[in-house]
């Protein structure tokens, strides 16, 4: 759709307010804009943003939802975009499995690497014909161009295992999609009575549930999800902490990291707080030692009327405390997204009171914890502006996004604003830090039989690479045009056609891929060694050659 730049012509050079140390210039504004929801006869409609995700060369997809004058009246939206913030399309889904779309919401995004991408949400709909009881968690996966190509519902009935609140953090696996979410599990079918519970669910490529599990705790929650180095994940959160010090529940959360492999057997889980306070995970990232930064919202239990704080905490390996440093100590700051640039700075994107209105933020600190720079990012002098999600992709300018407050003039029965999907685009920023998931690859390994002439008998005994990473996809290429694609490993059994059998120098190939979308090729040479050129090929490729040892 349409997008508005946010300038206001008479006041251009107030549009950015820089504040902080002496090199808050460091990082520079490319530009700021702001997106019309999409309903043309509905000019006071409000549009939040929730994530956004690469799907292409410069190209970007946005969710959120946008919410019309109709009383409790909102649909996720989807809007599309370049690496320069311009808008190529937006879309409101307003129908759900043929049925219409009362209240929903789209809160987390990943791309597919084939143009199309999948979200998380909140539906609250018909369907198949029968009424769900509440909102219920969706996944949807859609092509580039917009269209729906399947979608899920999930924790449904009649199991009455609904969901209690927002996020819906969701990771992209190369044979599937992991989503995290705070599920109420009643206690019987018919009663009230229910337990609150940190959920993990794992879905295939077409969206079909593969295992779900319940991590220990009351009124646990998973904030986000991330992806480690040694192949396994990390659950970020909080957990609801009874203690003798309180009888609130808003002031006895603690903060809980819950590390599982990809089959979902957890490995480790650790809290972090002060009995009686509260504390909540809100971001968590790896960092290049290993370890994990993460910002923290935190409420002291005493004194009474406590101020809310957003600390910056950094972990080492071991999910020890390096440091512990407060973002800002302005009044009521509050933190919404964090990212880990290649020179290991932290960059952070929220908003605060500043004089008299809410202002979105760019923040730097360095690697041991020191503000280095702090940048106030404001529509106008009259708009509030909030940046929400940081989008760090390489090679691309950094992006942040949120939402503006536009005043408007006043009319009967209208709002005085109109809240609208708005981001700045950022230079002079440091390249993001990406793990090196590959470093250590799959290890195919792999031996043959030959009980006929014209048959093989394979069997695999491959290693993953690193600790807890697992194999998901098996590719057997046969030498005669056959490919196996399997998600396991096994024995496998062919028998060549009359005629089809294969001559001196012909591989047989295994090529692994691991839950981390690492991949790592070996050839087999049942019927002979293979030639030089061969052999030169597969050095190139980072391939391993293992000849028929017969010959």
């Amino acid at each position: 759709m349409y997008w508005l730049n946010c300038f206001i012509s008479c006041a251009l050079a107030l549009l950015l307010l820089l504040v902080g140390m002496s090199d808050a210039q460091a990082q520079s504004v490319l530009w700021q804009k702001s997106y019309r929801p999409g309903f043309p006869n509905d000019p006071y409609p409000a549009a939040v943003h929730a994530s956004s995700a690469k799907v292409g060369v410069n190209s970007y997809v946005h969710v959120g939802q946008v919410s019309t004058q109709v009383p409790n009246e909102a649909y996720p939206r989807i809007l599309f975009t370049n690496a320069q913030g311009d808008s190529t399309g937006s879309i409101a889904i307003t129908a759900y499995h043929g049925r219409p779309v009362t209240r929903g919401g789209a809160v987390a995004v990943v791309g597919n690497g084939d143009g199309s991408f999948t979200w998380t949400g909140e539906v609250d709909t018909l369907i198949n014909g029968a009424r769900l009881p509440d909102r219920l968690p969706v996944l949807v996966k859609m092509s580039g161009q917009g269209q729906i190509i399947w979608s899920r519902a999930f924790h449904a009935p009649p199991g009455r295992t609904g969901v209690s609140s927002m996020p819906l953090p969701l990771l992209r696996t190369p044979d599937g999609y992991v989503v995290g979410a705070n599920t109420l599990d009643f206690v019987n079918p018919t009663g009230n009575a229910f337990l609150d519970r940190q959920t993990v669910t794992k879905f295939d490529n077409l969206g079909r549930i593969q295992w779900e599990v319940r991590f220990p705790g009351y009124a646990a929650n998973t904030q986000n999800l991330f992806v480690q180095a040694n192949g396994s994940y990390v659950a970020a959160g909080y957990e609801l902490v009874p203690t003798p010090l309180t009888t609130s529940f808003s002031e006895s959360l603690d903060a809980r990291l819950v590390e599982f492999t990809h089959t979902g057997d957890t490995i480790r889980t650790k809290r972090f707080g002060v009995e009686g306070d509260y504390e909540a995970i809100q971001k968590a990232v790896p960092t290049a030692d290993k370890g994990v930064v993460m910002f923290v919202r935190r409420r002291a239990r005493l004194p009474a009327g406590s101020p809310t704080e957003q600390r910056l905490v950094k972990l080492d390996s071991l999910w020890r405390v390096q440091w512990n440093v407060p973002v800002d100590t302005s009044p009521n700051p509050y933190l919404w997204d964090l990212s880990v640039t290649a020179a290991g700075e932290y960059l952070l994107v929220g908003s605060r009171q500043l004089a008299g209105r809410e202002t979105g933020y760019l923040a730097r600190f360095s690697v041991s914890g020191q503000r280095l720079a702090f940048l106030d990012v404001a529509a106008s002098l009259t708009a509030a502006t909030s940046l929400r999600r940081l989008v760090h992709e390489p090679g691309d300018p950094l992006m942040a996004w949120g939402a503006v407050q536009i005043p408007r003039p006043p009319a009967p029965g209208m709002p005085t604003s109109s809240q609208r999907t708005f981001s700045a685009g950022f230079g002079n920023v440091a390249p993001a830090f990406v793990p090196d998931y590959c470093r250590y690859p799959p290890q195919p390994n792999a031996i043959y039989a030959q009980p006929q002439p014209d048959s093989l008998v394979l069997r695999q005994l491959s290693g993953a690479g690193p600790r807890y990473a697992q194999n998901v996809s098996y590719r057997w290429e046969l030498g005669d045009g056959t490919v196996l694609e399997r998600a396991t490993g096994g024995l496998v059994r062919h028998r060549y056609a009359a005629g089809r059998v294969p001559g001196p120098g012909t591989a047989v190939r295994l090529t692994l891929t691991n839950n981390l979308g690492c991949t790592a090729t070996q050839a087999l040479y049942p019927w002979g060694r293979p030639t030089a050129a061969q052999q030169a090929r597969a050095w190139a490729g980072r391939a391993t050659l293992w000849p028929n040892p017969a010959t």
